[in-house]
């Protein structure tokens, strides 16, 4: 059961806008949707919404993400991705359910293999930002 905070929080919807750029992490206890563009890692404890007009380059922790921009890294979702029809991702994925639509374009490698895929990842993940951190 959630708490009163994090029901709080899993309401909220954070937006990066078309026309905004960020550069660094982000860390976001609620959902967030992004237009504009992101470099750097981002890791969200609810949804993320990535829209056509959105870039993103680095390394993604989510519980569900719904894409339609551009993507290069690794999406590690502990639930579900859904690429869109005007989705451009090169890099790897892993989560429970995988859905490309149409006119998707995917260059990397998915696995689904449920929590393993998705565990194997998020460590990887980490690594990366303690050696990040320790620099």
């Amino acid at each position: 059961m959630l708490g009163k905070k994090e029901a709080e929080y899993s309401k909220e919807i954070g937006v990066i806008s078309q026309g905004m750029k960020v550069e660094g992490n982000i860390h976001s206890k609620g959902n967030l949707r992004v237009d504009g563009k992101i470099i750097g890692n981002v890791t969200v404890e609810g949804s993320l919404v990535v829209g056509e007009t959105a870039e993103l380059k680095g390394d993604v922790k989510i519980n569900n993400i719904i894409l339609n921009g551009r993507f290069e890294g690794t999406i590690a979702a502990s639930e579900k991705i859904v690429l869109g029809t005007k989705a451009v991702v090169k890099g790897d994925l892993a989560s429970k359910i995988l859905v490309m639509e149409e006119g998707t374009r995917f260059d990397g490698k998915s696995r689904m293999s449920g929590e393993a895929a998705t565990t194997n990842i998020y460590s990887k993940l980490d690594d990366k930002d303690k050696k990040l951190e320790s620099k």
